[in-house]
């Protein structure tokens, strides 16, 4: 900090041209004029000399009283006349209650903002600008069941309608007939993203779409998933967060992934590059998600468990 710049010391929320220190100034101009701490007369001569719009005795006071608060002044009320000094122990002493008062304050309000901060990271934009529609509208909007084309489209709104969804306690179903959408490489994959939900708390459970992990990995990537995201893997799995398992008899007969039974996205082609899937909301079809979602349950409840074959899988990678 460059002291000799106007206004440094508003970082502690200090001015020199206040009242409160119009009134120190004097204080300590008079003990140089005269050698010896100023009485109350002597003060207020100092201040008013010169003055279009002279203090008023209880102003006087009032910066006095504000003054030694802070520790800047001390007080002799002992001897008669009262007298008042300002020596530069006594300023350090003040700014320095000052400082700490400051400081006790940022803590305070960074704490606040660091909660704030958090309020604002949950919020769901999604959800917002439902809410903002229904305020403005004054009608809840309705959430429409569609075809979604285009690979970027289907990332998208994957992304939207379930990864930014998700939350602690939901349950994400999905099971792998293929990959899910085979985007540019740079681009992280849909998988990654779909198994970060549980950072967020979520669940997972994977159905293979095929009756073992070999069967699976001739039509699938789901080795190469496996061992370029085996950190999240093995982290899941010992959190049991993740529960990876394999039909026993018949597949499923489409491919979908599904939060909770809310919504479900239905791949409408079963090729290694979908370009076509429905977004299907429970309000709008609840015979279709019920149904898928019953099925999905059976295969997977009935299904081998492959946890601790996954992790002898990636154990190579650690």
């Amino acid at each position: 900090m460059n002291l000799s710049e106007p206004g440094y010391l508003e970082i502690l929320g200090i001015s020199p041209a206040s009242r409160n220190y119009q009134i120190l100034r004097a204080i300590l101009e008079v003990t140089e004029e005269t050698g010896s701490t100023p009485t109350f007369l002597q003060i207020e001569d100092k201040i008013n000399n010169n003055k279009n719009e002279p203090f008023s005795k209880q102003w006087i006071y009032k910066c006095l009283s504000d003054l030694e608060k802070q520790g800047m002044i001390m007080i002799d009320r002992i001897n008669k006349p009262t007298r008042y000094s300002a020596s530069l122990l006594d300023i350090r002493t003040g700014l320095q209650k000052i400082r700490d008062g400051q400081l006790k304050e940022m803590e305070k309000r960074k704490k606040e903002l660091q909660e704030k901060k958090k309020e604002v990271e949950k919020e769901n934009i999604y959800d917002l600008a439902y809410h903002l529609v229904d305020f403005l509208s004054g009608k809840k909007p309705e959430r429409r069941s569609g075809v979604i084309e285009g690979k970027e489209n289907i990332r998208r709104f994957i992304l939207l309608e379930i990864c930014n969804q998700a939350k602690p306690g939901d349950v994400l179903r999905a099971n792998c007939r293929a990959n899910f959408v085979d985007i540019d490489k740079g681009v992280v994959p849909i998988e990654r993203l779909l198994l970060e939900t549980m950072n967020n708390g979520a669940k997972v459970r994977a159905l293979l779409g095929h009756g073992s992990l070999e069967d699976t990995y001739e039509h699938t990537d789901l080795r190469d998933v496996f061992h370029s995201e085996h950190e999240i893997f093995r982290t899941a799995i010992l959190n049991e967060s993740i529960d990876i398992r394999a039909p026993v008899e018949g597949v499923m007969p489409f491919r979908i992934i599904a939060l909770n039974n809310d919504k479900m996205f239905m791949f409408l082609s079963d090729s290694a590059q979908p370009d076509t899937v429905a977004l299907v909301f429970r309000e709008g079809n609840p015979v279709l998600v019920d149904n898928a979602i019953q099925r999905f349950d059976e295969m997977f409840d009935r299904g081998q468990r492959l946890n601790e074959v996954v992790l002898r899988e990636i154990g190579n990678d650690l």
